[in-house]
């Protein structure tokens, strides 16, 4: 037999509960207003990520959806001369828009700033580190009800196996 990774995604989805909410609050941000903020717990990684949600996003159509993951040196310290964060700009289209949701998922080794600063890591790493934050980040939005998607991005980077986790991106809505 043979299965494709979308099979693989699908059977392990079934069976492997990744992600559970741990505290849930609400906040109150200058950047798009009040989200609802839920913090999840893996069983992968030792990092807790975060879920912003603006509404409903489990019924009435498409969501605008971000995946983020999370640079310390770029996110907090605007590394690399960017005033206002790409979270800053989707909290502030979900605030407009008055939907959507925004995940963030945190660098989970102890070492990530150095080794961001030393650039010591292998492609490899950084290789499958993207597939486990894309999987993490895909079971939150399942477990927020999230399906159809408008992709809150300022790349055209294809997200493998979306269709495997019953994700669809319908279209994408430009960061800039």
């Amino acid at each position: 037999k043979i299965a494709t990774i979308a099979d693989l995604i699908s059977y392990r989805l079934r069976y492997d509960h990744l992600v559970n909410v741990v505290a849930e609050t609400t906040i109150d941000s200058a950047y798009g207003g009040t989200f609802a903020l839920k913090v999840y717990a893996t069983t992968v990684d030792p990092a807790e990520h975060v879920a912003l949600v603006k509404g409903d996003v489990s019924t009435g159509g498409p969501v605008l959806a971000r995946v983020h993951a999370s640079n310390t040196l770029e996110d907090i310290f605007g590394a690399g001369g960017h005033r206002e964060t790409l979270v800053h700009k989707a909290m502030d289209i979900n605030g407009r828009e008055g939907r959507g949701v925004i995940v963030l998922i945190r660098e989970s080794k102890p070492n990530a700033i150095s080794a961001r600063l030393k650039r010591n890591e292998k492609d490899e790493q950084v290789g499958q580190q993207r597939l486990i934050e894309y999987g993490i980040g895909a079971q939150i939005l399942l477990d927020l009800g999230v399906r159809d998607m408008l992709l809150l991005t300022s790349s055209q980077t294809v997200l493998p196996g979306s269709a495997g986790y019953g994700l669809q991106i319908v279209g994408r809505v430009p960061l800039e």
